[in-house]
C-alpha cells in the first residue's frame, strides 16, 4: 500500500509538473494582423524609463491609431497585466508635460472616466488611454513583424506544378522533333 501512495503521488507530481510547463504562458508570442501584415506581439514588463528605445522602435509609435487597432487585435490574449482589468500597455507617446508617457490598453470592462490614475479618456468597453509614470513598472507589448511560413500542401503543389511543366516540356519537345523528321 505504501508504494502504491508513493507511486501515484509521483505520478501526480509529475502530471501537474507537466500542466504546468504546458501551460499558457502570458508571454508567449499571440500572432495578429494588423494593416495586411503578420506581427508576432509579446510583453515586456519593466518601466519606460528603463525601455524607452525598446518602445520608441514599435511600430505604433507616433500614431495612436495604429496602436489601437494592435490593442485590439491583441484583446486580452496576452494577459491582464494592469489591476487584472486591462491588457499590456501600446506605449504611443512619449513623455507628455512631464506627465509620462501615453499608452493604449484594452480593457475587460467598461469603467468610469478617472478609475485610473492619470486616464485621459475611454472608449467605453474596448479601449482605453493612459498616461504612464515614466518609473512605474508595467507591462507592454513589444511586436515582430512575421514572414508567413507556407504549408506543406502549399510546398507540394509548387512542386507538383514545377513537375507537370517539366513534363509538358519533354513531350512538346519530343512532338516538335517528330515533326521535324
Amino acid at each position: 500500500m505504501f508504494s502504491f501512495s508513493v507511486t501515484k503521488t509521483l505520478a501526480l507530481t509529475g502530471l501537474a509538473a507537466t500542466a504546468t510547463l504546458l501551460g499558457v504562458n502570458p508571454t508567449q508570442a499571440f500572432s495578429v494582423t494588423v494593416g495586411g501584415s503578420q506581427w508576432d506581439v509579446t510583453t515586456l514588463t519593466g518601466s519606460y524609463n528603463d525601455n524607452a528605445a525598446t518602445l520608441q522602435s514599435q511600430t505604433w509609435w507616433g500614431d495612436s491609431v495604429r496602436a489601437k487597432n494592435f490593442a485590439s487585435a491583441v484583446g486580452e490574449s496576452l494577459g491582464l497585466p494592469f489591476l487584472d482589468q486591462a491588457g499590456p500597455f501600446f506605449v504611443w507617446l512619449g513623455d507628455l508635460e512631464g506627465r509620462g508617457p501615453t499608452g493604449i490598453s484594452w480593457v475587460k470592462n467598461s469603467v468610469p472616466p478617472g478609475t485610473y490614475p492619470g486616464d485621459s479618456g475611454q472608449i467605453p468597453g474596448l479601449l482605453y488611454e493612459f498616461v504612464i509614470p515614466g518609473d512605474s513598472i508595467e507591462t507592454y507589448a513589444i511586436a515582430t513583424a512575421t514572414t508567413p511560413v507556407p504549408e506543406p500542401l502549399t510546398i507540394l503543389g509548387s512542386i507538383a506544378a514545377v513537375g507537370f511543366g517539366a513534363v509538358c516540356e519533354r513531350i512538346k519537345r519530343k512532338k516538335d522533333a517528330t515533326n521535324k523528321d
